[in-house]
């Protein structure tokens, strides 16, 4: 059987008398996997949905809620999320700065040009249970705006590619609007 580091905690008793309790420290014994997702022409949030699962370590059977047991992600082509109905137009992202008056708005289509990476660290970050664990959870997250990343030598041999499914919209699959058709041929 595998021994688990103990420590010795001191308690007081209500007539004065101590006594000392060992203790076991929490203790994962799972593994973590990479896992490589790319974000082309998916939707935010059904996107940051299935990634907060991989984080949080509920798709393996030996979940328990109060350790931290999730895998790592990587997520690469940041920049090409889509989001439904008028949200480049009508969504904001704020922030106070902690002085008075000072509540800051920055649209989703801004937020796309500046940091693509944000949005989708963002609506994860949303969906994570709102715990102490939560921290070390988004801390294994890895995003990036492009195809390129530094995670090559961990993913290799320890992920499974994340199915990649087109989900049909009204407005089609391209971001901001961009047709097809738009783009110069030739």
């Amino acid at each position: 059987s595998t021994i688990m580091p103990a420590t010795a905690v001191a308690r007081v008793w209500g007539n004065g008398v101590s006594k000392r309790v060992l203790r076991q420290k929490t203790w994962y014994p799972g593994t973590r996997l990479w896992h490589l997702i790319d974000a082309r022409s998916q939707v935010v949030g059904r996107l940051a949905a299935q990634i907060s699962t991989l984080l949080s370590g509920k798709h393996k059977p030996t979940f328990v809620p109060r350790l931290d047991g999730g895998d790592h992600v990587v997520v690469i082509n940041a920049k090409d999320v889509l989001l439904t109905g008028k949200k480049w137009d009508q969504k904001l992202y704020r922030h106070h700065t902690g002085w008075p008056g000072g509540l800051k708005e920055i649209p989703a289509k801004t937020m796309l040009q500046r940091f693509p990476e944000r949005i989708l660290e963002y609506a994860i970050k949303g969906m994570l249970p709102k715990n102490s664990l939560r921290k070390q959870r988004i801390r294994r997250l890895h995003v990036y705006p492009g195809p390129d990343h530094p995670h090559e030598a961990q993913i290799v041999g320890s992920h499974r590619q994340f199915p990649r499914r087109p989900i049909a919209l009204r407005g089609g699959w391209f971001p901001l609007g961009a047709r097809p058709e738009d783009r110069a041929t030739g």
